[in-house]
């Protein structure tokens, strides 16, 4: 059985123990000693103050990832400054948001066989076209470095700032961001990108290490999330080790789903499963199609636990890896936040996800322990 205490301090029993507390959920602060000593507003972009008014006021903004290319340009049209302190520029790609005409809604409508198939059309293109971008040295990668190339040389007017922007490395090695307005927004006389590194913050303002200071009435940072999140819950296995102890900063799950020691376990969005090209719900509805499938087998054989071998885990990593060294994200000069410290990448799928929905399309009973 498994117990679950929480935090109301009760305790739930369970045969079964699925973990879906997702990835990306617990928001990541700079690593400065000095954010306490900063008396105005501040803020991570997840929770969002509601309550300050930005407006005509001076800001600073920390980090130019996903969160922040989306709010920064409303930001910038409320407040009087906006500071924008970037780390690692990021490729940014239009949003492909075309209209659908009147007549096509129509069509749709009455022949709903024509929407599932335009769907169907763009869901290949994601995965089996645009995901051969994360291959080192793929034609189609080379095109869309020279295609976002050029869009930051025709929508930014300062060469200063488009020098700062432009990556050095392949797209895609970092998530590629999805917007219209970020660049254009740089443009602003109310908008500073600054790349020199914080060195500490004041009660008013931000420090940069070669000793400049922006006096400021509130920060919000932009700067993603734990990633390692699972080191905050204490998931104990067979033998009472923990999940976060045998994991450490390299988190390793058969199929992102099973882990060896822990019987009746499962994940979603487990490592290894994350993706960079196309939606990561399929991904997961694979995964409960895979557990449903698992728990099926053990009510038909009476089983009372399933737990997964560690040959079968090491097997299913080494062909894993062999893919991954392939991929723009085990390259040296890329490094993000799908990798742990050690540079080794925990978080994508090296694969496209039909074949994700091959590997998990029926589970392999031979690879588990069942009691």
């Amino acid at each position: 059985l498994w117990y679950v205490d929480t935090a109301e301090n009760k305790t739930i029993t369970a045969n079964i123990l699925i973990s879906a507390w997702g990835g990306l959920n617990l928001p990541k602060l700079p690593n400065l000693a000095s954010l306490e000593t900063f008396k105005g507003v501040s803020f991570h972009s997840a929770r969002w103050n509601h309550s300050f008014d930005l407006t005509d006021k001076t800001v600073a903004v920390v980090g130019t990832a996903a969160s922040a290319v989306q709010f920064i340009p409303e930001v910038a049209k409320k407040v009087k400054q906006l500071f924008i302190f970037q780390r690692t520029p990021n490729w940014i790609t239009n949003r492909d948001d075309g209209t659908y005409s009147a007549q096509m809604q129509w069509y749709f409508k009455k022949f709903p066989i024509l929407m599932q198939l335009h769907r169907g059309l763009l869901y290949l293109r994601n995965d089996l076209i645009n995901f051969s971008l994360f291959t080192t040295g793929s034609f189609i990668g080379k095109s869309l470095r020279k295609q976002l190339e050029k869009r930051i040389h025709q929508e930014i007017a300062d060469s200063r700032v488009m020098d700062a922007v432009m990556p050095s490395y392949q797209p895609g090695c970092k998530r590629i961001l999805i917007n219209n307005d970020f660049y254009q927004t740089l443009n602003r006389k109310n908008v500073a990108l600054i790349t020199d590194k914080i060195d500490k913050i004041t009660a008013d303002s931000l420090v940069t290490e070669q000793g400049k200071d922006y006096k400021v009435d509130a920060m919000i940072y932009a700067t993603g999330f734990n990633s390692l999140s699972y080191k905050k819950m204490d998931i104990l296995g067979k033998n009472g080790d923990t999940l976060a102890g045998i994991w450490g900063n390299e988190p390793e799950a058969y199929l992102g789903i099973s882990v060896p020691k822990f019987p009746n376990f499962f994940s979603l969005l487990g490592p290894n499963t994350g993706l960079g090209h196309s939606s990561v719900i399929l991904m997961v509805e694979c995964q409960v199609n895979y557990i449903i499938g698992c728990l099926n087998k053990m009510l038909r054989q009476d089983w009372k636990s399933l737990e997964v071998k560690e040959e079968a885990m090491r097997r299913y990593y080494q062909d894993l890896w062999k893919t991954m060294e392939k991929r723009v994200w085990t390259k040296e000069n890329c490094m993000s936040w799908y990798q742990n410290q050690d540079g080794k990448v925990f978080a994508l799928w090296p694969g496209n996800t039909i074949q994700y929905w091959w590997a998990t399309r029926k589970p392999i009973f031979d690879d588990y322990i069942s009691t």
